[in-house]
């Protein structure tokens, strides 16, 4: 009986808010669910470490695994319908992966996967997952990293990775070049609202900067190389990135934001943005031959 319990706790969960009456709203639910969540660190079938994050963002759910499938969700009976693609949030539960929330308070999400592909997925790439279901701890700030910019530069990929430098100021502004495979071509300058400027620091804050290395680097070839400088009254901080998975989830989510920023921003053309006038594109040029890194001016 413990045995069965141990591999099916959500059961026992189900059972329990049956009978306390206590279960939820899924507008409840939904609310509790906002925000980053992470596994422990697993070691996959690549030999590697990786983490299984889910990010809610409103009625998006993204899972990092540790690349990237972002599509809409729903709540439904104390189940967690996650889209398998965004062009399925339209259609039936077929189109739909589902997860029992077996738990859900401020510090701690466990989910039971519904869908027995998923099981076998996850399966396959966490072998050292000792349950099928994922326990998952809130990301919370990490430091109070106050920054006076931020600048980050992405190359492009094989593929269509999206290339663009951009930098932002502590009062928002924005300065931003979109090259290969960007919405945005060219230079472009604007404003983030507070609120989303605001969600950027926070991000920033949750780094766990004091175990950060300088330059994290994926074991496969024709990647994205991601650069980003952080600079504030104390000083500079840059980091370089290639690949996906061997840097902090943390830093991946903040990479995630900051590619949404020309989104959200309230951007014009402006011919007097240069890309090679960004810090973190100077950084990416100057890592890459050894050299040794200064800034350029960075934005008000």
């Amino acid at each position: 009986m413990l045995k069965f319990i141990a591999r099916y706790p959500f059961l026992l969960f189900a059972a329990v808010m049956l009978l306390s009456g206590c279960a939820d709203t899924s507008e409840e639910v939904t609310l509790k669910l906002q925000g980053d969540w992470a596994s422990a660190v697993f070691p996959t079938n690549r030999q590697e470490q990786h983490r299984m994050v889910f990010s809610f963002e409103g009625s998006t759910c993204t899972m990092i695994n540790p690349f990237a499938t972002v599509s809409g969700f729903k709540i439904r009976d104390g189940v967690l319908f996650k889209a398998k693609a965004p062009e399925d949030a339209t259609t039936a539960d077929k189109g739909w992966s589902a997860f029992r929330i077996v738990r859900l308070d401020n510090d701690t999400l466990a989910l039971y996967p519904l869908d027995s592909m998923m099981r076998k997925t996850i399966a396959g790439q966490f072998p050292g997952l000792k349950s099928d279901t994922l326990v998952l701890a809130k990301i919370r700030r990490k430091n109070t990293f106050v920054p006076t910019s931020v600048s980050f530069y992405s190359s492009m990929c094989y593929g269509t990775c999206p290339s663009m430098s951009m930098e932002i100021g502590k009062n928002g502004s924005v300065r931003y070049f979109g090259s290969y495979y960007s919405e945005q071509l060219g230079g472009h300058s604007g404003q983030l609202q507070k609120k989303e400027y605001g969600a950027l620091v926070e991000y920033i804050q949750k780094l766990p900067l004091k175990e950060m290395k300088a330059s994290y680097e994926a074991g496969w070839s024709d990647q994205q190389t991601c650069c980003l400088v952080l600079q504030s009254k104390e000083g500079t901080k840059q980091y370089y990135v290639y690949g996906y998975g061997e840097e902090p989830v943390e830093l991946r989510l903040l990479f995630r934001k900051l590619f949404d920023i020309p989104r959200v921003a309230k951007l014009s053309p402006d011919p007097l943005v240069k890309e090679s006038s960004f810090a973190a594109y100077y950084f990416y040029q100057h890592f890459t031959r050894d050299e040794g890194f200064v800034p350029p001016d960075s934005a008000d």
